[in-house]
C-alpha cells in the first residue's frame, strides 16, 4: 500500500497545530491534524474530508477561507431541506426572465457542486425538468420552495438562492439581469457565468 504525505506549515491550519499531514492511502484522502501540547504529548486528531480529484488534493476548509470564501447555511420555508454552501459574502444574483424563472421569482448565485453540501432532505425533494431538461429544478415536497437547483448554463453546479440564505453571513448582494427569454444570445454576452462552476483550480 503506496502512502504519500504533504506537510503544510502549521500557520495554515485553522487549529494552529503543530503539524498538518495529508495522507492518501490507495486513493482514500484524509487529512489529520496533530496538535501538540508543551509537553510534547498528543493532544488531540481531527480528521477532514478531502476532495480527490485528477489526482490532486485539495483541502476544502483551508482552501476556501485562503480565497475568502464564508460558509452560508440555508433552507426552504418548512425546515425539511438543509443545505450548507461556500461563497463570497459578497453575492452576485442573477435575475433571470426566462418562463419559469418568472413563475417562481429564481433569483440566484452560482457556485461549484464542491462547494454545496446538502446537509438533509434528499428524500424530500421533487425535480421538475422541461425543454432541454438540462436543468434541474428541485423543490420541497413539504413547502414547494426551491432553495437551490442546478441550472441549465451550468450543469457542473448549483444555483442557490439567495433569498433562502440565513442571516448573518451576507456582506451584500448585487443583482444582474439576465434575458432567459433570449437564452443562447444572453450566454453570449455572459460569458463569464459559465466559469462559476467551476472551482478555483479550474479558472
Amino acid at each position: 500500500m503506496s502512502c504519500h504525505i504533504t506537510r503544510l506549515n502549521s500557520e495554515e491550519c485553522l487549529f494552529r497545530p503543530r503539524a498538518t499531514l495529508y495522507l492518501e492511502l490507495s486513493g482514500v484522502c484524509v487529512c489529520v491534524c496533530v496538535c501538540v501540547c508543551i509537553t510534547g504529548n498528543v493532544q488531540y486528531l481531527l480528521a477532514y474530508n478531502l476532495i480527490f480529484r485528477d489526482g490532486l488534493l485539495m483541502q476544502t476548509v483551508l482552501s476556501r477561507e485562503r480565497g475568502g470564501l464564508v460558509k452560508h447555511t440555508g433552507g426552504c420555508h418548512c425546515g425539511a431541506v438543509r443545505f450548507e454552501v461556500w461563497s463570497a459574502p459578497h453575492l452576485h444574483v442573477f435575475n433571470c426572465n426566462c418562463s419559469i424563472c418568472t413563475k417562481k421569482q429564481n433569483r440566484h448565485f452560482i457556485v461549484p457542486k464542491s462547494q454545496f453540501t446538502l446537509l438533509q432532505g434528499s428524500d424530500n425533494i421533487t425535480t421538475y425538468t422541461f425543454n432541454t431538461h438540462v436543468a434541474k429544478h428541485t423543490f420541497c415536497k413539504t413547502c414547494g420552495v426551491q432553495s437551490f437547483y442546478t441550472p441549465r448554463s451550468n450543469p457542473d453546479g448549483f444555483g442557490v438562492a439567495s433569498h433562502c440564505l440565513d442571516p448573518g453571513t451576507v456582506s451584500s448582494v448585487t443583482v444582474e439581469d439576465f434575458c432567459g427569454q433570449n437564452w443562447e444570445e444572453s450566454m453570449q454576452k455572459h460569458q463569464t457565468i459559465r466559469s462559476m462552476s467551476k472551482p478555483t483550480t479550474d479558472k
